[in-house]
């Protein structure tokens, strides 16, 4: 899925992820793909994650882009990945 998805060009999703982001001390912030092939947001990769989102997600106001973004950066933040690896 991750390699089939395209680089989310919308600016107000990016700029949300920005400032959930920012208070972390983090060296890259996730790159958000969006895919046609998923129904609901989700998290992919453990060394540098990537969010991945629906193409409902052009649709999402401001709100539910916070919502969203919010919910799979704490994913991210408590190395969900990682550690569902790791069982």
């Amino acid at each position: 899925v991750v390699r089939r998805a395209t680089l989310e060009d919308d600016v107000g999703l990016h700029n949300t992820l920005r400032a959930l982001t920012s208070q972390d001390e983090l060296r890259h912030t996730p790159r958000v793909l969006r895919s046609s092939e998923i129904a609901s947001a989700a998290v992919h990769g453990w060394w540098r994650p990537t969010i991945l989102v629906s193409e409902q997600a052009r649709c999402w106001d401001a709100a539910r882009q916070q919502q969203v973004l919010s919910h799979e950066w704490a994913h991210i933040r408590a190395h969900d990945i990682a550690i569902a690896v790791m069982v």
